[in-house]
C-alpha cells in the first residue's frame, strides 16, 4: 500500500545534488563522539554512539557504509546538514550488503537530530527487527528536511519504525521507494505524540495482508 502526503511549496532542490568521491577515505567503526567531517568516510564495521557520548556531523559529511553495519544510538547525534550541503547515509556500492540503518535506543532522552541528511539503501534483516531506515524506540528525535530512500525491513517501517516515540517529529521529509510486511513507509507504534507534518511519503510497498 502506497500513501501519499502532499506538501505544495516542499524545497527539494538540496535532494538533486551530486556525490562526488575522490581520493583514499578514512575508515571508521566502533564508538564515535566529538565531530566528524566534511568529507567521506568508509564505514567499515558497526557504529555506537554511547549513552552520556556525543556526535556531531558537518554538513558536507558522506558516510559509505562497506556492509550490513549500523549505528546504534544511546546518546546524543547532532547530524544538521543546510539545503545546498546535506550529510548522506549510503551503501558504498550494490556490489556490497545494504547497511543497517540509524537505530535510537531507549536512554536518557536526547535531543538527536537529523537534518538536511540522506538515508538511502539501509536493510534490518532478521525475524523481530524493525525499521530498515531510522529506528527509534523510547527516545527523542528530529528528522527534518531528510529523504529516506530505497530502504527494507523484513518486519515493519521500512522507511521509520517508531516504539514508544512520543517525541519524533518528522518534518519535510521524503520517506520513498521502501519495503515492508507492514507499514512500507512509516509505521508508529504506541507513538502517539509522534508528529508527521509537511511530508510526502510515496511509492512504499508492503508485503503483509
Amino acid at each position: 500500500m502506497s500513501r501519499h502526503l502532499r506538501a505544495p511549496g516542499l524545497v527539494l532542490a538540496w535532494l538533486c545534488l551530486g556525490v562526488g568521491f575522490a581520493g583514499a577515505q578514512p575508515q571508521i567503526s566502533g564508538p564515535q563522539s566529538g565531530t566528524l567531517g566534511p568529507g567521506t568516510y568508509l564505514v567499515t564495521g558497526p557504529i555506537t554512539v554511547a549513552n552520556g557520548a556525543s556526535l556531531t556531523i558537518q554538513p558536507g559529511t558522506t558516510f559509505l557504509h562497506t556492509s550490513a553495519w549500523s549505528w546504534t544510538i544511546s546518546g546524543q547525534l547532532t547530524a544538521v546538514g543546510t539545503a545546498t550541503d546535506s550529510i548522506r547515509f549510503l551503501r558504498q556500492s550494490p556490489s556490497v550488503a545494504r547497511w543497517g540503518g540509524l537505530r535510537f535506543t531507549p536512554t536518557i532522552p536526547q535531543q538527536n537530530q537529523v537534518v538536511y541528511c540522506v538515508i538511502e539503501e539501509a536493510s534490518t534483516s532478521g525475524a523481530g527487527m524493525f525499521g530498515g531506515g531510522v529506528y527509534i524506540m523510547g527516545n527523542y528525535l528530529t528528522l527534518r528536511h531528510t529523504r529516506i530512500s530505497r530502504c527494507q525491513v523484513i518486519e515493519d517501517g521500512g522507511g521509520i519504525y517508531a516504539y514508544y516515540a512520543t517525541a519524533l517529529v518528522v518534518d519535510s521529509c521524503i520517506v520513498d521507494s521502501c519495503l515492508a510486511d507492514i507499514g512500507g513507509g512509516i509505521y508508529l507504534n504506541m507513538s502517539s505524540g509522534a508528529q508527521i507534518k509537511n511530508s510526502v511519503i510515496t511509492r512504499n510497498k508492503c508485503t503483509g495482508t
